[in-house]
């Protein structure tokens, strides 16, 4: 999806920094939001205005979640990977990880293709899946991007956490809205809505998939994150590590629930913003892997 960027006179973000995963190894944009620090901690991060996206929605989506998984996997040397919404398959068959899981209930791509390639492809919803799932594999890396709703992808986050280990990392797509319309939990709505207010911006949906991040933040102190903005749609990376100085910013899933577009855009440091390249140092403060000659990186090198 295309991110549009957020409103000039909102310029720097103020961030909290997250931990290191390991210890040992250590669509046209504008300036991200100017905000109220939470925490008189915080100090400037800024985030580049020059964040090129692709006219196409979903090449973009390809192009940067196969990129940032791969990313992951070639840090952690990641062997399993589960993927919830697959739809199209145009990032799960790009994975370059040994074992792939995709569910969705729905499939629009070549299923027996990919399963004759060696993926386990699951026509089923998530609740369902996670309902009757082997809780003794565990997943690597878990890529969210499913239907577009808090509920749904909070409680696909929480079912998650049966089939993962101390080092698994999740990546959670559509985690903030080009607009107010793009916000709303309904796609007919944001569709009809933006129609109907002359915004040119067609099908674009996000839904509220943003209130996954302030729940994590609130209720999941043992959870470290960072959502990267540019490059691509926003996406947050969430690994197990404990966050220093934890304090709920609502301590109320009703209040989160009631939250709004302009609620994000007030409260974007909540979503500890990085670009891409910020976040892979911030997450594996190790040199980076040397890539291929496609661009990709290769595990364990």
């Amino acid at each position: 999806m295309r991110f549009t960027g957020l409103p000039a006179r909102l310029k720097n973000v103020l961030w909290r920094p997250a931990h290191p995963i390991n210890e040992e190894r250590g669509q046209a944009q504008q300036q991200p939001p100017q905000v109220l620090p939470l925490s008189a901690e915080r100090t400037p991060h800024p985030i580049p205005a020059d964040r090129p996206d692709s006219v196409n929605p979903r090449k973009s989506n390809q192009q940067h979640s196969v990129r940032r998984i791969n990313r992951i996997a070639a840090h952690t040397g990641a062997k399993t990977y589960l993927e919830i919404g697959v739809s199209r398959g145009l990032t799960f068959r790009n994975v370059q990880i040994t074992r792939k899981v995709g569910v969705d209930p729905m499939f629009r791509c070549d299923v027996a293709a990919l399963r004759a390639a060696g993926s386990e492809l699951h026509e089923i919803t998530s609740d369902t899946y996670f309902t009757n799932c082997d809780t003794s594999l565990k997943f690597d890396v878990i890529f969210l991007d499913g239907l577009h709703q808090f509920h749904q992808t909070f409680r696909d986050f929480c079912n998650s956490l049966c089939c993962v280990h101390e080092r698994s990392i999740w990546i959670i797509d559509d985690v903030f809205p080009v607009d107010v319309y793009s916000s709303l939990p309904n796609q007919e709505d944001a569709i009809e809505f933006r129609r109907l207010g002359g915004v040119p911006k067609g099908r674009i949906w996000h839904g509220d998939v943003f209130k996954v991040v302030f729940a994590i933040h609130d209720f999941f102190p043992m959870m470290s994150y960072v959502t990267i903005f540019g490059s691509g749609n926003p996406q947050t990376i969430v690994w197990r590590a404990t966050r220093q100085d934890f304090s709920p910013a609502f301590n109320s899933l009703e209040m989160i629930e009631r939250l709004t577009y302009f609620d994000a855009l007030k409260r974007t440091p909540v979503f500890n913003p990085r670009t891409e390249d910020q976040a892979f140092s911030e997450i594996f403060p190790v040199e980076e892997p040397p890539l291929q000659s496609d661009g990709s990186c290769r595990p364990g090198e």
